[in-house]
């Protein structure tokens, strides 16, 4: 806006910003599944690489106390050791024997000591195991129990993309001056997103309707009648329908309950979907609510250009 940025340009940056924002998201929740298996190779060569060194460390001290054991000790008779002493033939021991001429004689062997070790299983292994019949009944079950929420965040959202920003950034001020060349990025976008943001802090404070009244649902369908409210602001250029809506202070009102409903209503449906669930099953609550989240968007904004050419 300071730059003096034309139209076209200023709607473009508006729409690449989250798009750039959506497409690194859509990419890091494809590459988690990767993420996954590099970590689980990397667990496993580490556990190898570390079983080798101890491994290594454990044969080395055994074929050391096997030695010992074949060095002639101080005090015996001709220098050397007692050949024909009693010794101990038990392979567990380390020490085997073998007869040669009726003289008993200690070999040496060496030792390989397997060390083992309980390792524990990587999250691919487990995924393995789980009972693909029990995943699904438990995904639809799921499913059925936040259907509602569902609904709401998918259609608070198919409402607010509907008419934001495609017919709310060509409304037009009827007050000519400096205050024409700031009243889209004022009223539009920074009213929007303040009041927004103003809607999801009010449930830290405020959760009506509850989870589960009926109200909940009818309040977020009454929500519809803010498309035709915006559609008969002052946009401009329109063909078909007329401007009832002209004063700047109108759009402004419509433009603060419109989007503090809407921040209010997804903020709430996002955080009862997982309380309707078992606390296990609340992160797979999460994941649906944020397909349906993504679902709303696209619906709205596949419909925003309908409503456009209405106008």
């Amino acid at each position: 806006m300071m730059r003096e940025a034309d139209d076209q340009s200023a709607a473009l940056g508006y729409f690449i910003t989250p798009c750039v924002g959506t497409l690194v998201t859509l990419m890091s929740y494809l590459l988690l599944p990767k993420l996954v298996r590099v970590y689980s190779l990397l667990n496993q060569y580490t556990s190898e690489f570390a079983r080798f060194f101890l491994d290594k460390g454990t044969m080395q001290r055994c074929e050391l106390d096997t030695a010992s054991q074949l060095l002639p000790k101080e005090g015996s008779q001709g220098g050397g050791g007692d050949l024909n002493g009693p010794i101990s033939c038990s392979v567990a021991n380390g020490n085997p024997c073998r007869e040669d001429g009726g003289v008993s004689r200690q070999a040496f062997v060496s030792l390989e000591v397997a060390v083992t070790k309980e390792t524990k299983s990587s999250v691919l292994e487990v995924l393995k195991k789980v009972n693909l019949n029990l995943y699904w009944f438990g995904f639809i079950t799921g499913v059925y129990k936040i259907w509602v929420m569902a609904f709401c965040v998918t259609f608070v959202f198919t409402v607010t993309l509907s008419v934001f920003p495609a017919i709310t950034v060509d409304v037009k001020t009827v007050y000519q001056g400096k205050w024409e060349h700031y009243f889209t990025p004022v009223c539009c976008f920074l009213l929007f997103n303040l009041m927004d943001w103003f809607g999801r802090t009010v449930t830290t404070l405020l959760q009506w309707p509850r989870k589960e009244s009926c109200w909940f649902p009818v309040l977020v369908v009454l929500r519809v009648v803010f498309i035709p409210l915006l559609m008969l602001c002052n946009v401009q250029e329109r063909h078909f329908l007329p401007v009832i809506f002209n004063h700047d202070a109108i759009f402004i009102f419509i433009m603060v309950l419109f989007s503090a409903s809407s921040g209010y209503f997804v903020c709430l449906s996002m955080s009862y979907a997982p309380q309707l669930v078992a606390p296990h099953d609340g992160e797979t609550a999460g994941a649906l609510m944020t397909f349906f989240l993504a679902l709303g968007l696209s619906l709205g904004a596949a419909l925003s250009f309908l409503l456009r050419v209405i106008v």
